[in-house]
C-alpha cells in the first residue's frame, strides 16, 4: 500500500514539473496570453510544487523501508 502511493506522488511530481516546463516554453513565445508575468508566475509555482511532492516521495520511500 505504501509503495503506491509513493509511486503516486512521484507522478505528480513529474507531472507538475512537466507542466512548469510547459509554461516556461510558452514564456519564450512572443505575443502569448496570458501575459509572461502571469506565466513566470505559474511555472514557478508548479516548480515549487513539484519540488514539495519530490521532497514528500523521499520521504515516505525512506519510511517504507
Amino acid at each position: 500500500m505504501m509503495k503506491e502511493v509513493t509511486v503516486g506522488i512521484f507522478l505528480i511530481s513529474v507531472l507538475l514539473f512537466f507542466w512548469a516546463v510547459h509554461f516556461l516554453l510558452k514564456f519564450k513565445k512572443s505575443g502569448v496570453y496570458p501575459p509572461k508575468k502571469v506565466l513566470k508566475k505559474r511555472a514557478f509555482a508548479f516548480a515549487v510544487e513539484g519540488a514539495i511532492f519530490q521532497v514528500l516521495g523521499f520521504l515516505f520511500s525512506a519510511l517504507s523501508s
